[in-house]
């Protein structure tokens, strides 16, 4: 039986202080690269402004292109670079971001109803002791802009990690009416970006630690968690199959 094990001892929150103290700090913070579908409708809700990469400096947008139809992102091409990895006494950081407009005004058929609340999974794997040499963050940043609201970021995702299959998972799950400070219930236009920051300490040895996967659903009552679970169950057995 696979041990699942809960987010390490480490603060999250400082963590991804560090991970931007990094990327501002450093050489020079390159500019993400849009989705080569960065614009575009379907029936729940049109997008546009879709890019990859915020805040990173590799300049190859780490997030890559995702799937998107009428219930939301599926990034399942993440560039092998979105990895941390370290030999002690080094140690690695990684942030990178994503960013997006949507708009349920642009959809197809128009005027369609606001969104309501949204589902994030993330999911990767890692070498190493997960409570000591390795870590991860990531926070989730919504702007309402139709009806308006204050930019609100919604904190950071659960993170769990199975020891024995060396992978992690993270999720959010948020209902809008839920968020309150002046947050809308439903949104028509909204801006969205998430940010993760991958960090490997090890502290003898070697420590590393990737993300392989990632979706952002918008869910219809009921039948989003559904699909959601087996979008992912299926992600995860093709990642296995062809590492074989």
């Amino acid at each position: 039986m696979s041990s699942i094990i809960s987010s390490p001892r480490r603060s999250w929150s400082s963590l991804l202080v560090v991970g931007l103290v990094v990327s501002v700090a450093g050489s020079v913070v390159a500019a993400p690269r849009a989705w080569t579908n960065a614009t575009g409708s379907n029936s729940t809700f049109g997008w546009s402004g879709g890019q990859s990469g915020d805040g990173d400096v590799t300049n190859v947008g780490l997030w890559g292109d995702p799937i998107v139809n009428d219930e939301g992102f599926f990034f399942r091409d993440m560039n092998p670079l979105f990895k941390a990895e370290a030999v002690w006494p080094a140690s690695s950081n990684m942030l990178s971001g994503m960013s997006v407009t949507l708009n349920t005004m642009n959809a197809v058929p128009p005027n369609m109803a606001g969104l309501t609340e949204l589902r994030v999974r993330e999911w990767g794997s890692y070498t190493g002791d997960i409570e000591d040499v390795v870590a991860t963050g990531g926070t989730v940043l919504l702007t309402p802009i139709s009806p308006g609201g204050p930019p609100t970021n919604l904190g950071e995702l659960a993170m769990t990690f199975d020891s024995q299959e060396g992978t992690w998972e993270a999720s959010m799950d948020v209902v809008f009416s839920d968020i309150g400070g002046g947050f809308p219930s439903a949104v028509q236009i909204m801006s969205m970006a998430i940010t993760n920051h991958l960090e490997a300490i090890p502290m003898d040895g070697s420590a590393s630690i990737q993300k392989e996967g990632a979706s952002v659903v918008f869910p219809e009552p009921a039948t989003g968690m559904l699909t959601l679970c087996g979008l992912i169950a299926v992600a995860r057995r093709r990642g296995r199959h062809n590492s074989r």
